[in-house]
């Protein structure tokens, strides 16, 4: 089991969104939810992802679960890239490089614990190459080509881009981050078909 709701109410106000809703997803399972503006999808989506809890009833995940879900609005830090965002979702990645960076200095300046410094370095080393960091910038790049941004686009700020692009930003730092369970809320709303047949292949693959 990924996870499982049993018996879910969750009302907004006098809303009832939710009434017993029952469900439990395995591993190796891909399921589409189906419904009308307000059925509560989004709402059961964030329920499972632990952004909302129920007013009654369970919400049940494996331990050590990585969800990633995908919403309909989504931000970003103000001030950075394109580029720049869709890299953030490798943030350990990217702190092995700064502290090697900063190793590599301290080698070159024959610090008194070289051997200290030499093998924290080899440790990050591994843990780099274990991790995909030689290949983490090709993946972003190639997401990020998929997903209709092209090259000139990666300086734009990210404040300056239209609701449907950020969208699909937010789509590729998702699927970059590489979570255990992908939840995908209407996905394809933002994308051409050339975006929508090249989603496809990314989740089949």
């Amino acid at each position: 089991m990924l996870f499982r709701l049993s018996e879910v109410y969750k009302s907004y106000g006098s809303q009832d969104v939710l009434r017993g809703a029952s469900l439990q997803i395995n591993p190796g399972e891909h399921v589409g939810l189906v419904g009308r503006n307000g059925a509560g999808k989004t709402t059961l989506f964030r329920l499972i992802g632990g952004e909302e809890t129920p007013d009654s009833g369970d919400v049940v995940r494996a331990r050590g679960l990585n969800l990633g879900l995908l919403e309909q609005h989504v931000d970003f830090e103000l001030g950075m890239t394109v580029h720049e965002s869709a890299l953030a979702a490798f943030g350990r990645l990217q702190q092995i490089e700064h502290e090697m960076h900063e190793l590599e200095h301290r080698m070159a300046e024959a610090t008194d614990d070289l051997d200290a410094v030499l093998e924290r370095y080899s440790d990050l080393q591994h843990e780099f190459e274990r991790e995909g960091g030689f290949e983490y910038a090709a993946r972003a790049e190639a997401i990020l080509f998929g997903l209709g941004f092209e090259r000139e686009m990666w300086q734009m700020e990210t404040e300056k881009l239209s609701g449907g692009q950020k969208n699909r930003l937010g789509m590729a730092r998702l699927l970059l981050a590489e979570p255990d369970v992908l939840l995908l809320d209407e996905p394809t709303n933002h994308l051409d078909v050339a975006g929508v047949e090249w989603l496809e292949e990314f989740l089949s693959s």
